[in-house]
């Protein structure tokens, strides 16, 4: 069977279950290999091989196997990408994309063994589908603080690791904002809901545009700009959009804590910005000058806070978290 599905995969021909018997239909398209994982929590899972699967939930760390050979599991997901149009070959080895397994929205993540790994690998992040309230993320405190600095319209950095609630304290937040407010979305992948039809959702399809819809948003009537996550090129905009005038600027970043968070900064933006001329000094300037505050989450727990008052051979900041 697998040579018959080798072989119409190479004629854009999907594989039916008429062609197949159910098992191993469902063994393949439906990823029944993964069900017993599916049924538990998870917060990611990250296939190495058949026998060495990892899955991560909530600080902890677990390995499994799953009933399937190699072949089988490399052609379950070149099935997947065919099926749902998703570009992942020698030429582009890294890819990211969103799909749903076992009625699960799930982030995608596949890296080809032409990067040297020996073979492919496959992450698969869980997306959050339930909404979190605002005094879930804290454990001391009813975010009073968050709450009055957020509707004040100050530029923020929300940051931590992977999983620790970055993206769904952004969505809490964002019911606050009065209805009258233009608000623009910037993502490279829908995560961020729109709460009213009159805000302005903007998916990119790859860094250099979302880099291009940071720059174009400056020419736009609005009262608040919402970037999904830094991670490049789009800092460079990003940072400077904050100095013609708006306010309310939003992003998330991956860090280690409050005040890496804008070491962090810095370093992306001194490596993205276009002039080579700029000292590390110039920029840390620019940034602590831009940002008014940085939350830092673990655990989908809010454990500091920091007001951002100005720079001077190192981050002069407050610490404001209850």
């Amino acid at each position: 069977m697998l040579e018959d599905i080798k072989r119409n995969l190479n004629l854009g021909i999907l594989p039916s279950l008429k062609n197949s018997s159910k098992e191993d239909f469902e063994k393949l398209m439906n990823f029944s290999y993964l069900s017993q994982m599916f049924s538990e929590d998870f917060e990611e899972i990250v296939i190495h091989s058949p026998l060495c699967v990892t899955k991560r939930y909530r600080g902890h760390q677990t390995t499994h196997s799953l009933d399937i050979s190699r072949e089988e599991l490399d052609l379950s997901f070149e099935l997947l990408c065919f099926r749902e149009s998703i570009k992942w070959n020698r030429k582009k080895s890294f890819t990211s994309a969103k799909t749903i397994i076992h009625e699960s929205p799930i982030r995608l993540s596949l890296l080809h063994s032409k990067t040297g790994c020996g073979q492919h690998k496959y992450f698969l992040r869980k997306q959050a589908r339930q909404e979190f309230s605002l005094e879930s993320f804290f454990k001391f405190s009813k975010g009073d603080i968050l709450k009055e600095i957020f509707l004040s319209r100050k530029n923020i950095i929300f940051s931590g690791a992977s999983g620790s609630g970055k993206t769904s304290l952004v969505q809490s937040l964002l019911s606050l904002i009065p209805k009258k407010e233009d608000v623009l979305i910037l993502e490279d992948s829908k995560e961020i809901k729109s709460i009213y039809p009159h805000w302005t959702c903007l998916h990119s399809t790859s860094s250099e545009e979302l880099k291009e819809f940071c720059s174009y948003s400056v020419r736009m009537f609005l009262d608040r700009i919402i970037l999904g996550e830094i991670r490049s090129s789009e800092i460079y905009p990003f940072i400077l959009s904050m100095n013609t005038g708006l306010k309310g600027f939003v992003s998330t970043l991956h860090a280690n804590s409050a005040l890496d968070t804008l070491s962090r900064l810095g370093i992306l933006f001194e490596f993205y910005a276009e002039s080579s001329s700029l000292k590390y000094e110039t920029v840390m300037k620019l940034i602590c000058s831009q940002i008014d505050y940085v939350v830092y989450l673990e655990n989908k727990e809010v454990v500091e806070i920091i007001e951002i008052l100005n720079y001077d051979q190192k981050c002069i900041y407050k610490n404001v978290t209850f």
